[in-house]
């Protein structure tokens, strides 16, 4: 959806499927860039914005898609009909910026494919039980679409991005990533959590739950893709994977009073703690999505401080890759600041000058040469 014309390749594409005889949903995302302009012009007028005033300038983007690809399809002679989050019955709890589906009342939805229509949703967002507009998070379109897929009882899910699947580490920054034919729940859950953007990790949570099969293809091209949720593969390139996050927050507490207020603003906003230790002094490091919502939630509290990082991870689905790992890393990679162990792998916090070398470094130990 990076464009007008990759939104009329995206209508073809679906008037094909129309044609074999194929009910559709369609779940979309925002334009390109579009959600990051939107979070640069929120800046430029106020600091730390209200997050309701966020959600509602967010959901822009995805409502902006939806309408052009219903004209697109227009266009094509397609019967269809776009609708909002809260029009197709995604009810969220009332946390700001980052809800959690709660219910699922499809109604208008069925209604309209039962009328012959594709339906296309604006994906990333909801209705709260207090009518309040809310999004759910980044990524948060997957989350919609497999949300859908459940409620609808549909034969599939495929949620196409710009990647031909799921790989062992981010295709786009490391070139010899290789691609996985399929890959488990936990194993896709643990790498979305730890930066793999291909994926939300919401959506794979509700997918596991549901039991639904999720395949990751890329736009336009014919590819198999990855199967999300079949059992993992036993090739070794499918054991260990590697994700990153380009930013995290580093944050230092300087007492038990300070860790209190931190623990309590990272509980009411659902903050993402990748680690955190310490006894009169603290320290915490925090996931980077949330930095900019960080710095207004911690903005003028006594006593705790943060800085930038990196964070990368190494996942693995069998415990015996990690046997000497810490022993090998802490020798080989001097630029790491510190080591998490979690639970199917490490986490390594570097400074973000180190973040590609070291990538392509641990990519070459444990992937390519396994």
């Amino acid at each position: 959806m990076a464009s007008p014309e990759a939104i009329k390749k995206v209508a073809a594409l679906i008037k094909a499927r129309v044609d074999t005889g194929q009910r559709l949903c369609v779940v979309v995302s925002a334009m390109g860039k579009t959600t990051d302009q939107l979070l640069q012009q929120a800046s430029l007028i106020s600091k730390f914005p209200s997050r309701r005033e966020l959600d509602m300038l967010l959901t822009c983007g995805e409502r902006a898609s939806m309408a052009l690809l219903a004209m697109a399809l227009n266009e094509l002679s397609v019967s269809c009909v776009s609708l909002t989050g809260s029009q197709s019955g995604i009810i969220t709890d009332n946390v700001h910026a980052g809800a959690r589906i709660v219910e699922m009342r499809p109604f208008r939805v069925l209604e309209e494919l039962n009328q012959g229509k594709v339906v296309i949703v604006a994906g990333f967002q909801g209705v709260s039980l207090n009518k309040e507009i809310t999004t759910l998070g980044r990524g948060g379109s997957d989350t919609t679409a497999v949300a859908l897929a459940a409620a609808l009882d549909a034969a599939a899910c495929e949620i196409y991005s710009d990647v031909a699947g799921i790989y062992t580490a981010d295709p786009r920054v490391i070139p010899e990533a290789e691609l996985l034919d399929s890959i488990g729940y936990d194993h896709m859950i643990e790498m979305a959590r730890n930066g793999a953007k291909v994926m939300n990790e919401q959506a794979v949570r509700i997918a596991q739950e549901k039991g639904i099969i999720i395949h990751a293809l890329k736009t336009g091209h014919n590819g198999a893709g990855t199967a999300i949720g079949l059992t993992q593969s036993h090739t070794s390139k499918a054991n260990v994977s590697i994700t990153h996050k380009d930013t995290v927050a580093l944050v230092n507490i300087n007492n038990a009073a300070a860790l209190s207020d931190f623990l309590r603003i990272v509980d009411e906003n659902r903050l993402e703690i990748i680690s955190l230790h310490g006894t009169a002094h603290f320290s915490a490091v925090i996931a980077g999505d949330e930095i900019t919502q960080l710095e207004q939630l911690l903005h003028g509290l006594a006593d705790i401080e943060y800085e930038l990082a990196s964070s990368i991870t190494v996942l693995s689905s069998q415990s015996k890759h990690f046997i000497g790992l810490f022993g090998e890393l802490s020798a080989h990679f001097r630029q790491i600041r510190s080591l998490h162990l979690i639970a199917h792998g490490l986490t390594m916090i570097v400074e973000p000058a180190y973040l590609l070398p070291t990538l392509k470094e641990l990519h070459r130990r444990f992937v390519e040469h396994k």
